[in-house]
C-alpha cells in the first residue's frame, strides 16, 4: 500500500484524483466527499495504516 504513504498536497491534481480513486477502490465504504475532507493523518488513521 505504498500509495497511502504519499502526501496528497505534494501531488498534482491528476495524481491526487488517482490517489483518491485508488483509496475508493480499495475501501468502498468511504465516500469521496469524506476522503476529500480528511487530511492525510486522518485518512491514515481511518484506514488503520501507520
Amino acid at each position: 500500500m505504498e500509495y497511502i504513504k504519499t502526501k496528497r498536497y505534494f501531488l498534482s491534481e491528476l495524481e491526487r484524483e488517482s490517489y483518491e480513486n485508488c483509496i475508493l477502490n480499495n475501501h468502498p465504504e468511504l465516500k469521496r466527499d469524506f476522503i476529500l475532507q480528511m487530511d492525510d493523518e486522518e485518512l491514515l488513521e481511518r484506514l488503520n495504516i501507520k
